[in-house]
């Protein structure tokens, strides 16, 4: 009977200590598994948009997490015209920095600050910036962190935004009211914005104007027209007319004026069909259909 209790007690020994090795092999390290879940994103990152998408890298003699994420125009929402535009001739470099390394990652808190490097040229990439930093100020993309990653979120949402650019004020980032979208970026009439827009100029703010109206647009396409087929065209149209890197005399640059739709009449059609204005698409769209060179005439005017 003794043997048997002996027995019975080694074999209680032998579980616990089972039991306790399971549990120590369960047991975690908070920053070994956010470095571990980060090169998940990143792997995820560069199966869905290209190698070269997203990489990370450390500050040297410091725990400084930096990765830098590549924005590749061509698969944004942005047309080829838009594109051109805008001055997005090659891939946009995000550099989203973390002072706590993967564990500030993993907080889903981007504490170090957010900077875009753009392409020279470029007129949004400020724009592209704050955008960026306004979302990962936002709940969403910590709800979108348990499907594919932050940084496969941050990427769809910057290729998503980046087709309705000119939709919004390029400073707040609220809707441009009264129709007010065109060929570029545009700030809104807000006293704040307005005010950044002429104190920092269009290299801080990502903008070269404050938004026109529709019935501004109409007016400024008219007078241009006029000035187009006077005798002093040379000495009224300044800057001269270029038009995607092609120099257009005056009289062929009022033949395409000639031909614009009216901004008051693609905002109207937009609001028949339940929408508050026209957006960026449907204005580039009506300028498509009656020149090819109509949306570079516009930014020409606009300028």
């Amino acid at each position: 009977d003794v043997e048997d209790l002996r027995s019975a007690s080694d074999d209680e020994a032998e579980e616990s200590e089972d039991d306790y090795a399971y549990e120590s092999e369960a047991s975690t390290d908070p920053v070994a598994d956010a470095g571990d879940q980060l090169d998940v994103d990143v792997a995820r990152c560069c199966a869905r948009f290209g190698d070269e998408s997203a990489e990370r890298s450390t500050t040297k003699g410091s725990r400084t997490l930096i990765v830098t994420l590549k924005i590749d125009p061509t698969r944004s929402q942005a047309s080829a015209e838009t594109r051109q535009a805008w001055g997005l001739t090659a891939p946009l470099s995000a550099k989203l920095v973390f002072s706590g390394g993967a564990t500030q990652y993993a907080s889903g808190y981007c504490d170090a600050g957010i900077t875009v490097t753009a392409p020279e040229g470029c007129i949004v990439g400020r724009q592209v910036e704050r955008l960026l930093e306004a979302f990962w100020r936002s709940p969403l993309h910590k709800r979108q962190r348990d499907t594919e990653g932050l940084l496969y979120a941050t990427l769809a949402y910057a290729n998503q935004r980046m087709g309705s650019l000119a939709d919004v004020c390029a400073i707040c980032d609220a809707p441009l009211a009264f129709g007010e979208a065109s060929i570029l970026p545009s700030v809104c009439g807000r006293p704040l914005c307005a005010h950044q827009l002429e104190t920092f100029g269009k290299l801080l703010v990502g903008a070269t104007c404050l938004a026109a109206r529709a019935d501004v647009l109409d007016l400024l396409v008219a007078t241009t027209r006029l000035a187009a087929r006077s005798r002093r065209a040379a000495d009224i149209l300044q800057p001269p007319c270029v038009l995607d890197g092609t120099s257009v005399g005056a009289a062929a640059a009022a033949k395409i004026l000639d031909r614009f739709p009216s901004f008051e009449r693609i905002h109207e059609t937009a609001r028949n069909d339940g929408q508050s204005a026209a957006g960026f698409a449907a204005v580039e769209g009506a300028l498509l259909k009656v020149d090819k060179q109509a949306p570079a005439a516009l930014r020409w005017i606009m300028t």
